[in-house]
């Protein structure tokens, strides 16, 4: 079974392609609090930032990603 974790993340994904940024940024929020580490949460965090026009901090989450994970680039 998917983690509480893993589900926020697929949560927040379908979020933001719905256009609905700032509920999906908190699900992937909520997903690094429980996992600072988690690469899929960063990633997805970073796209709602940049999607929002937060360049800056959305190169900080996705070098965070590429950082705890770099085998997922």
């Amino acid at each position: 079974a998917p983690s509480r974790d893993d589900v926020r993340v697929q949560w927040g994904e379908a979020l933001r392609q719905l256009h609905r940024l700032d509920a999906a940024r908190e699900q992937f929020e909520r997903s690094l609090r429980g996992n600072p580490r988690n690469p899929a949460a960063l990633i997805g965090l970073g796209r709602c930032q940049f999607e929002a026009g937060e360049f800056s901090p959305a190169r900080e989450s996705f070098e965070r990603a590429l950082q705890v994970a770099p085998q997922a680039w």
